[in-house]
């Protein structure tokens, strides 16, 4: 069965005989995109990364949930799960779970991608603006569930490390030299490789077991996923705070109108059926507003098609519980 690019929600299915022999346990922002385009060039492949393609919503949030499962059990059913069809895995929740991989995956190999210095990596982390962590983005994008879950994913991510080893729940120095150690003590030496791109293809081919031939006379691939998840941020935002602005008004003129209403003439059905058609109007008026711009580059499954999709869906949901 081929793949299938999950877009805007839609499951991603992945083939389902292959199993995992190579895990990129490096920390989120350590180069794994550019990393992933290099095994794929090799001939590796599929490989699991949470960022590429964007949209994986349903993977996003079944990751959140693993990396919050206390049980070894059912946690490692979860990685298995996940990871089926894989030929390699990337990024989270693959570097937070590295003992859970190395027990379950006795022949993978491992490679630690990392950055020069904690102070590098740090400033490459906070340089995508507004921590998806935080409670104030959190509240924003409360009901768009592709966002949503990308909270929830980052926050389990640092807790992780916090409730097993004692580290600060936040990205920080401590988190970035404690996690290079902890991943040189679980995995067998001969199975890990400390790697950067600018190490260049000798290392990873040798690593892996690939022809350097492969990889030709083209450069190592350089790609850097900030710019875009910023942008997907901002309009994650930006459609969140237009949710409640909405929301608030419409909850004025609901007011407004169960005031202006003959009191026997009013009845709990027809306020129903009033809030209802103004959620879908609501969602309709979003869903066009990111297919409009998405339209605009030319791309009607762009970043910001795809999230006012989802955040009209989050309005949808809003109003189906408060019926």
């Amino acid at each position: 069965m081929s793949s299938q690019i999950q877009n805007a929600g839609v499951p991603v299915t992945a083939p389902s005989k292959k199993q995992p022999k190579l895990f990129v346990v490096g920390l989120p922002r350590t180069c794994t995109t550019s990393i992933k385009a290099a095994l794929q060039e090799l001939g590796i492949g599929p490989c699991h990364h949470l960022l590429d393609p964007m949209f994986q919503f349903e993977r996003i949030a079944k990751s959140a949930a693993l990396l919050a499962e206390p049980n070894k059990e059912k946690r490692q059913k979860m990685l298995r799960e996940l990871f089926d069809g894989y030929e390699a895995a990337l990024e989270m929740p693959v570097s937070a779970c590295v003992d859970d991989l190395v027990e379950m995956y006795p022949d993978a190999k491992f490679i630690l991608s990392y950055r020069e210095n904690p102070d590098v990596w740090l400033k490459s982390y906070e340089g995508m603006g507004l921590d998806v962590r935080g409670n104030l983005y959190r509240a924003i994008v409360y009901f768009m569930p592709g966002a949503a879950s990308s909270s929830d994913l980052l926050r389990n991510w640092t807790r992780k490390y916090n409730r097993n080893f004692g580290i600060p729940d936040k990205p920080c120095k401590e988190l970035f030299y404690f996690h290079n150690n902890w991943v040189r003590e679980v995995v067998p030496k001969q199975k890990l490789l400390e790697f950067h791109p600018k190490m260049g293809w000798a290392p990873l081919c040798k690593f892996v077991g690939k022809d350097i031939s492969i990889a030709g006379n083209r450069p190592f691939p350089r790609l850097n996923e900030k710019g875009y998840i910023a942008k997907v941020k901002h309009l994650s935002m930006f459609l969140g705070i237009s949710f409640y602005t909405i929301c608030s008004i419409l909850l004025y003129f609901a007011v407004m109108f169960m005031m202006s209403l003959d009191t026997s003439a009013w009845s709990p059905s027809n306020a129903q059926s009033w809030g209802i058609s103004q959620a879908r109007n609501i969602q309709s008026t979003i869903c066009s507003i990111g297919l409009d711009a998405g339209l605009a580059q030319g791309n009607a499954s762009s970043p910001m098609a795809a999230s006012a999709v989802w955040s009209g869906i989050g309005v949808q949901k809003g109003f189906a519980a408060v019926r």
